[in-house]
């Protein structure tokens, strides 16, 4: 039995490496090409989904209003948001009108601040704090007090690579 010997392919010099770069962008390139024409068609059924449900509001506005007619005519269940009247296939309900409260939150704050409606959450200034931290060994040292920071552990993070053009 006769064994292959393949070349395995490497890279280098600079031309190989240059080549490498025209591939990666290409597939890249056929790759978002393949996505903006998924995209097209993702755009075209969408609009497809809006013509459905136009054409089905359409056609079952009448019998809606038809039953909200009806809905008048017949004794029916009364809450204080809502009124029902209850068929075989399916309920019947009149949602009273009612009041909802738009606000905004800034200036409600504002208005609201010294008041129990306002909590104060603390923060922590982690990029200001960050500068204050060396790290020796497996510790974490805060450089103004010379402790060991026990709230801080260490992760290696690996080095990567990365292709730009």
């Amino acid at each position: 039995m006769e064994q292959l010997n393949e070349e395995k392919f490497v890279i280098d010099n600079d031309k190989k490496a240059d080549w490498a770069l025209e591939q990666i962008k290409e597939k890249e390139e056929e790759r978002d090409r393949l996505i903006d024409i998924a995209k097209e068609k993702i755009q075209d059924l969408n609009l497809q989904i809006e013509a459905l449900e136009a054409k089905c509001s359409n056609e079952t506005g009448y019998l809606k209003g038809l039953l909200a007619e009806y809905f008048n005519t017949v004794p029916h269940k009364e809450t204080k948001t809502q009124e029902t009247y209850q068929l075989l296939t399916g309920k019947l309900v009149y949602k009273k009108p009612s009041v909802k409260i738009n606000h905004d939150d800034e200036k409600l704050i504002e208005w609201l601040s010294e008041t129990e409606y306002v909590e104060t959450k603390q923060a922590l200034k982690w990029g200001e704090y960050k500068k204050n931290l060396i790290v020796q060994g497996d510790d974490v040292i805060d450089t103004e007090t010379g402790e060991v920071v026990e709230a801080c552990s260490i992760e290696e993070v690996p080095a990567s690579f990365e292709v730009k053009y």
